[in-house]
């Protein structure tokens, strides 16, 4: 599943699109940069923190911590926040 996202880790940032799945009750993610190394993030779901969901400018937004890492997951198309919800909330 693809989103539109804001992941902050520390000084570091990224804010895009990025390709969602859901394993073994973890949550991989991941970004396609061209010929350079795809950027990766793993989190386990069962170590999240601060599982809040709201509204941004008309649209879903759904946000939590795993450590020091803030994920912002914003609505990008028709079901994508219900999914992540079925998910993230499952675990929570």
């Amino acid at each position: 599943m693809n989103t539109y996202a804001q992941i902050i880790d520390g000084s570091n940032s990224y804010f895009g699109f990025l390709n969602i799945q859901f394993q073994d009750g973890k949550m991989k993610i991941s970004v396609t940069q061209g010929v350079r190394p795809p950027l990766k993030w793993e989190v386990d779901l069962s170590n999240i923190k601060g599982l809040t969901s709201d509204q941004f400018m008309g649209a879903k937004r759904i946000a939590f911590y795993d450590g020091q890492v803030e994920y912002i997951l914003f609505e990008a198309g028709v079901e994508v926040t219900e999914f992540l919800e079925d998910n993230l909330y499952a675990e929570a």
